[in-house]
């Protein structure tokens, strides 16, 4: 089979045509040729000396554009001459059937439209062979064209004169001219050529691995598309096959073209008794900071590859180690990670899951870091808190009022000191460093009131003061010295230096003061000593308040002044109030005055 056959394609042009058809196609169905180009007004060309081709012309002759279109449609290339023996051969056949007695030169399937004097056959191929006339190729002009202008040209002559001569004819002498596609007087008879030696590639011989798939192509050229294929053994059919040998087998593919032209070629698929197993290791959980190993020991003449590499100490050994310093996530992350296992050609793949547990942030905050005793202290776990954990708190010698858990707790110290709170948190076999906070614990300085005369109080010396009148604020009474006016039970807070805050035991002051409110409301209080029952008489008072406490400055009663002589009579939850001094206090639109009153159940 010469270069011919490789290249041949398959061309779909209109037009006259001559076509030879070799008595030596003995694989081909020459019938189905011949019902195929017969009846387009096509006949046998015989050349007996090239086997691989047919040839047929045509009956009419037609322009070279009309040629190529008639080819195109019925799926036969133009004659393309590959060497001068094909030249002479095709020549003659035409003269000895008196071809060139219906007009003195055929078309050619070559044209030089894209570029002028770069012929090329119609679908794009290079032509190797001319035998050109001498002085040809020339792309002559028509004598209608005039300079570059075509303005005189019409017809077919109008073609001619836009596109030159784009078309290649063969005379009688078997020799090449250039002419014009379509322009007056330039009818030819068509000849075309199909190729009848379809050449099939072997698809190349393959190796794979024992299991494995491996998919096969047919490339085949020449001869007349479309082509159907057939594979055995298994008589698959397509171009291209995927095929799963159990064991080492050769393989024929037959191709059949458009008119059964028939090639074929064999192959042969070679199993390697190679079998890798990659072993990627069990599933494994681990957490932030620590170390673990995936995969198995290295099997001699294995070649590994892991994927991702995120956090491997290797990607390219059987058992790498795995460690992450910290998990950007806030939750728990899970990745797979794949090991392909390479030995002969031959691959194998597992899968490891890898869980990489959350960090543990065991921090936390306290509401201050010095305290009084017997003041609340909040902490706070700063950290995520997970349902999971374990939380291990020490308080030291601290009470816990309230909390569990990750928190918050309110503590507090009943003595005081410096002290430490720790924690430890735990969660999925993970722990973080312990987190000690330290808390100073200070102790209260309780004051202590002495009284100078009968209304003046004191107290020693701190930061801070407020006097307290029957358990109320005195307004400005800020100094650690006040001059009482009204009789009452008073006491005093302080703060000290360390901020922590007391108040003192009730001081009771009695006999200051006068029985006259504003110099306008006179007051009496009788009988003391009474049974519990006695008269607070007033004068312009309605509205006021009347309150009685004990020594210790519980308040017993109160009750609005409703009349000039009010009679109050006091009891308890037990019946009759019991024997001692109480204190009377009235208050008069924002004055007062507090007496001592005694009761005596004599």
């Amino acid at each position: 089979m010469g270069i011919k056959a490789l290249l041949k394609k398959t061309y779909l042009f209109g037009s006259v045509l001559i076509l030879s058809l070799s008595s030596f196609a003995q694989n081909c169905d020459t019938t189905l040729v011949n019902a195929h180009l017969n009846p387009a007004g096509y006949k046998r060309l015989y050349v007996p000396t090239q086997p691989c081709s047919m040839y047929y012309y045509s009956t009419a002759a037609m322009y070279g554009i009309d040629a190529h279109r008639q080819a195109a449609n019925l799926g036969v290339p133009q004659l393309v001459i590959n060497n001068a023996q094909e030249n002479s051969d095709v020549s003659a056949a035409l003269y000895a059937q008196g071809v060139y007695n219906i007009v003195p030169e055929v078309w050619l399937g070559m044209t030089d439209s894209v570029a002028t004097f770069n012929w090329k056959t119609f679908d794009g191929l290079p032509v190797t062979y001319f035998n050109w006339t001498p002085g040809e190729p020339n792309n002559l002009a028509p004598a209608c064209k005039v300079g570059t202008f075509c303005t005189f040209c019409f017809g077919a002559d109008a073609y001619w004169c836009a596109n030159g001569e784009d078309c290649a004819v063969m005379n009688a002498s078997g020799e090449w001219l250039d002419n014009t596609c379509e322009g007056s007087g330039v009818t030819r008879v068509c000849v075309l050529e199909v190729n009848t030696c379809p050449v099939l590639s072997k698809p190349i011989d393959t190796t794979i691995c024992a299991g494995a798939s491996v998919s096969v192509t047919a490339r085949d050229s020449g001869g007349t598309a479309p082509y159907t294929y057939t594979w055995n053994p298994g008589a698959q059919t397509g171009q291209t096959i995927t095929i799963s040998p159990s064991g080492t087998a050769t393989y024929t593919v037959e191709a059949s073209d458009n008119f059964h032209c028939l090639t074929d070629s064999t192959f042969t698929i070679t199993i390697n008794p190679n079998t890798p197993t990659a072993n990627a290791g069990p599933d494994i959980q681990f957490c932030p900071g620590a170390t673990d190993t995936l995969g198995a020991a290295t099997v001699s003449g294995y070649s590994y590859s892991w994927s991702p590499a995120l956090g491997l100490s290797s990607a390219s050994i059987s058992n790498p180690t795995i460690s992450f310093a910290s998990n950007p996530r806030t939750g728990t992350l899970d990745t797979f990670y794949v090991l392909t296992a390479s030995s002969g050609g031959c691959v194998s793949r597992d899968t490891v899951n890898v869980t990489l547990y959350p960090n543990i942030n065991n921090n936390f905050t306290t509401s201050t870091s010095g305290v009084c005793v017997n003041d609340d202290v909040i902490v706070t776990y700063s950290g995520t808190a997970s349902g999971t954990a374990t939380y291990n708190w020490n308080f030291g010698s601290a009470t816990i009022v309230s909390g569990s858990g990750p928190g918050s707790y309110v503590v507090k110290w009943l003595a005081p000191g410096v002290d430490t709170i720790t924690l430890s948190v735990a969660d999925h076999g993970c722990s973080d460093t312990i987190v000690s906070k330290t808390v100073k614990v200070f102790q209260r300085q309780f004051p202590l009131i002495t009284i100078n005369g009968r209304d003046t109080l004191s107290t020693t010396a701190f930061p801070a003061y407020q006097w307290l009148l029957n358990g109320l604020p005195i307004s400005g009474a800020n100094t650690n010295v006040y001059i009482a006016s009204v009789n009452g039970n008073y006491q005093v807070v302080t703060t000290d230096s360390s901020g922590c805050s007391d108040t003192s035991k009730i001081h009771t002051v009695v006999g200051v003061g006068i029985a006259a409110i504003n110099g306008q409301n006179l007051i009496r209080i009788y009988p003391s000593p009474n049974n519990g029952s006695f008269i607070v008489e007033t004068t312009n008072a309605l509205g006021g308040e009347i309150t009685v406490s004990d020594i210790l400055g519980r308040v017993i009663m109160k009750q609005t002044i409703t009349m000039d002589k009010q009679p109050v009579i006091l009891s308890s939850a037990n019946g009759d109030i019991a024997a001692g001094e109480y204190y009377v206090t009235v208050q008069i639109e924002g004055s007062h005055y507090t007496g001592k009153m005694i009761i005596s159940k004599e």
